[in-house]
This record gives structure tokens, sequence and C-alpha cells, in this order.
């Protein structure tokens, strides 16, 4: 418990000895670009990329610290990580050691379908190096509370009181609660030292891959890129298997080309969309890239989703819509014309236009026109009956209390001037205007 954490010392020539050779070489996945040369890394960002010259200086700057840190040897990787296991077992076992209620409350949110893939269970299956701290600020609470509940002045004694089972698995005694503490703060510190170290000595491949997604056009600026990328670093530090006997380069370029892709995905667009859909929005687009240079010409949807075989012609124009570029409205048309906006080309839905207006009012000339062939009385019927004349209909008992006739009557009106209407002289022109 008491040993300390291992720090690499080892010179970046030793990368190349040949009793490493075993472990492997850098894959073509690994390296994206060649991670030995740290100052062509560092010249090659100076001349592309971020189009803020602030933010270029502190990324420069940001890349020769980082720069300074050794890459690690195929031999000291295996040690770190063979100690870093250690460690995180070393913490699980003090862990177990904590009563129930303590742990019960000190748990934080996980994932569980994720636990239940892993095949974790007990103590593993809800705290990981990147939760600990979350875990250990819990868990002080919980003992300050265990401890007034167990040790405080109200509880002088435990004799005459009746322990059942419960009580007694849950109890442990002061001294041991408190050497238990230092012991799990110096196993975390050291599981968290070593973590460190890794990511540290891994920091140059996450610029490699974050220079490659930073362009003009990019969301993100090169240091946003670099802080996701860490991120997808320290899951992959965490799931990381030596036993399988890749290198860890290997396995962590995906985790943080993943973490990256995911960023831009969800801050590149005003509107944020889903994860997945900005994948398989790439996979679309790849394929469309592919099948150009086939076909030598732009490929239509439907053979895109010929091609991929898994997706309809509907849902490829749903995903692809999805990801356009939004525009502010209140974007000006041109540097020529700043107090120009977009929203001023725009039709408003609400507002009729004069074609419009001109087609109503003509319809409304031929309407009274034949509503004039009737009787005063009829015409009155009909328009209100029909909401012509002020947009409000009414009922028979409505328009005789108007008229001051019965309901009976009006019914009888409105019966004629509706026959009046459906003659043939008449019909013709109401199915003109209609």
């Amino acid at each position: 418990m008491d040993k300390e954490p291992f720090h690499k010392e080892e010179n970046d020539k030793n990368f190349d000895n040949k009793e490493d050779e075993d472990d492997g070489d850098f894959s073509p996945l690994s390296a994206p670009t060649d991670l030995t040369n740290e100052g062509q890394l560092i010249t090659n960002f100076k001349r592309s990329g971020d189009n803020s010259e602030a933010s270029k200086d502190e990324a420069f700057s940001y890349l020769q610290e980082i720069a300074k840190t050794p890459l690690l040897t195929p031999k000291i990787e295996k040690e770190l990580f063979a100690e870093f296991g250690n460690q995180r077992k070393d913490v699980t076992r003090l862990l177990e050691c904590f009563p129930d209620s303590i742990l019960e409350n000190s748990k934080p949110k996980v994932n569980r379908r994720r636990c239940n893939k892993d095949g974790l269970t007990g103590v593993e299956a809800w705290w990981t190096p990147m939760n600990i701290s979350v875990v250990m600020e819990n868990m002080e609470n919980e003992i300050r509370s265990y401890k007034l509940r167990m040790y405080g002045d109200f509880v002088p004694s435990f004799e005459g009181i009746e322990v059942n089972d419960e009580i007694e698995d849950d109890f442990i005694t002061k001294p041991i609660l408190e050497k238990l503490w230092i012991e799990l703060n110096r196993a975390v510190s050291h599981v968290q030292e070593t973590k460190n170290a890794i990511v540290q000595a891994n920091l140059l491949l996450v610029a490699s891959i974050a220079k490659q997604h930073n362009h003009s056009k990019s969301a993100l600026t090169f240091l946003d890129l670099m802080q996701e990328g860490s991120i997808g670093l320290m899951k992959a530090v965490e799931k990381f298997d030596l036993s399988r006997g890749f290198r860890f380069s290997t396995y962590a370029t995906w985790w943080i080309m993943q973490a990256i892709k995911r960023a831009l995905d969800q801050q590149s667009q005003t509107i944020r969309i889903p994860c997945y859909v900005g994948e398989t929005r790439r996979t679309i687009e790849a394929t469309r890239a592919k099948l150009a240079r086939e076909l030598e010409r732009e490929p239509s949807n439907e053979e895109i989703a010929d091609r991929l075989g898994n997706i309809d012609v509907e849902r490829l124009t749903e995903i692809v819509q999805s990801t356009r570029r939004t525009v502010s409205l209140d974007s000006p048309l041109s540097e020529a014309s700043p107090d120009a906006t977009i929203s001023d080309l725009l039709a408003d839905e609400d507002q009729s236009s004069p074609e419009d207006e001109l087609l109503v009012n003509a319809d409304k000339e031929s309407l009274e026109r034949v509503l004039n062939t009737l009787t005063e009385r009829e015409k009155l019927v009909v328009q209100l009956r029909y909401g012509l004349r002020d947009g409000s209909e009414y009922t028979l008992a409505e328009i005789g209390r108007r008229l001051g006739i019965s309901r009976e009557r009006v019914r009888q009106i409105e019966d004629e001037a509706l026959r009046k209407l459906r003659h043939p002289t008449r019909e013709s022109l109401l199915k003109e205007i209609l």
C-alpha cells in the first residue's frame, strides 16, 4: 500500500530498444503522425489550423509544454499499466472493507447497462478512476454521519442494547475506520498519479489527432479539440486491457477520435443532433464520395441507399437534411449591404400577397352580383346565415329576432333563396367563384 507510483525516467532513445520489439510497433492507426518528432508536429501546427492568432499562440505554447514529456517505451508502458491495475485492485479491496451503509450512499450515478456489458459486479461496478473524486467526496460526508451515528455522545455504550445481525455487520470500530480512510486516500492518490503519468505521456497522440480535425471550418478551436480528445484518452486508460498484447496507442486512438468527432457533432450545429445521426451522416458522405469516383458523377440518394443496404431513401434524406448548416435570419446579405438581412427576403405567411387580395376582391364582387339577383330579405338571410356579412354565422332564431319574424319564416326565406341560387344562370357564376 505504501509503494510509490511508478515514474518514467527512461529517455526517448529507448523507444527502439531491441528487447522491447516483441511488444509490437506503432501501427498506422496508432500513430496518425510521427509522434517521435515533436518539433515537426509543432512546426506543422504553426503553418495551419486556427484562424485566431491569439489561440494559435496559446496552442503553440501548450504543444511545447506537452512535448517535454517523453514518450513511453513498450517496457515502461507495460509496467505502468500493470502498476495501475494493481493500484485499482487495492482501492477496490479497501472500499469493500467499509460498512455497507457508508458505501450505499456514496455510489455515483452509473450506467447499469454498461456495467452488465463489462461483467462488473460489487464495488467494481460503480467506481472508476474518473469518478473516484465524487466517490471520495460522498464517502467523506457519509463517514462523518456514520461517526455521529455510531460514536456520538448520544450513543455512550452498546451495553444493554440488543444488537441484531444487521447492526453488527454494519459496525466498525473508530480506529479501524480512520485507518481505512487514510489507506484509501493513499491508494486513490497512487491511482490518480499513475493515470496522470500515462495521460501526460500520450498527449502528443491527442495533439496529432486533434490537428487532423483543426481547420478553418471546424466549430472548435485546437485547444477545445485537445480537451475533448483528452477526455477520450482518459477513458481509454481505464478501459485498456494489457493482457491482449496491443500497444496502448493503438487502442487509445479510437477513443480519442470518437470523443473529438462526438464533440464536433454536438457543437458544430446550432440545433444539436444525436451522435449516431452524425456518425451515420459521415458514413453517407464517405459512400457518396466513393460512388462519385466510381460513377464519375454525383450519385443519387437511391444509389447511396442501395450501396449502404441498411437504410432506406426516406431515412437517408432525413439524415442529410438534419445536418445542414443553419443560418441566422439576422445575418447580413452581404458586406456591401450590412443593413439588409436574410429575413428581408422571406415572405410573411400571415400577410396576404397583392395577387391574393385582388382575387379575393374579385370573388367578393362576383358573389355580390349573384346575391343582388335576390330580394333584399333573401339576400340578408343568406348573408347572415353563412357569415357573408360580418364573418359570423347566425342561427335561424337569431336571424328571426333580428328581422322580427318567426324561425320557421326565416327557414322558408332561406329555402327560397337557395332554390333561386341553384338556377343554372346563377349556379355557373357560383362555380367560377368556388
